[in-house]
């Protein structure tokens, strides 16, 4: 049987709908939750406002910033 699998396109925001909405139930399935400026940096993405580089570069500054000086 031929695989019916629709390809991604990361130009379509219906597709980046489906692949933001499948990443957060992965999160959820591990019993996390997403913080609110993820949240709305991925609904960026969604919208094609921002690339998803510039949404991993977020969400690592907001790391950086929290984790402890040494």
């Amino acid at each position: 049987m031929a695989c019916t699998h629709k390809s991604y396109d990361e130009t379509a925001s219906e597709d980046r709908r489906t692949v933001v909405a499948s990443a957060i139930n992965s999160q959820r399935l591990e019993g996390l939750e997403l913080d609110v400026d993820t949240l709305a940096d991925l609904d960026n993405f969604i919208s094609g406002k921002i690339d998803l580089a510039q949404v991993k570069a977020k969400i690592e500054a907001r790391f950086d910033r929290l984790e402890p000086s040494i």
